[in-house]
């Protein structure tokens, strides 16, 4: 996994727009998620970790229009990487689905 040092304000935005308990793998028809533009890339947050109310990462899956996507489906058998990989979820009335990219976002600096 990637990391990437970016403005507290930035991790802060990511973290609370965290996805995860909205994104259904087994059942993509109720997946939601809140897509984030980083690095002309759009993103979804899959996880983050907080300490004492200060968020110290941010964990982030690439996804791309449902179109565009050439890979495999996701297997929510599995754990990890594979759970995500290939899963669908709606956002802003469209599917998109998250590629194997993922990165952790981590401030560089605390504005706090």
């Amino acid at each position: 996994m990637k990391f990437i040092s970016v403005p507290y304000s930035f991790l802060e935005e990511c973290a609370e727009n965290n996805s995860c308990a909205h994104l259904n793998m087994e059942t993509p028809a109720s997946s939601y998620g809140k897509l984030i533009q980083f690095r002309e890339k759009l993103w979804v947050c899959v996880g983050s970790v907080s300490q004492h109310m200060c968020y110290l990462e941010a964990d982030l899956r690439e996804c791309v229009p449902e179109a565009q996507y050439k890979g495999r489906s996701n297997n929510p058998r599995k754990s990890g990487h594979h759970y995500y990989t290939g899963g669908r979820f709606r956002a802003n009335g469209n599917i998109y689905v998250m590629t194997n990219l993922e990165i952790t976002l981590r401030s560089n600096q605390m504005e706090r």
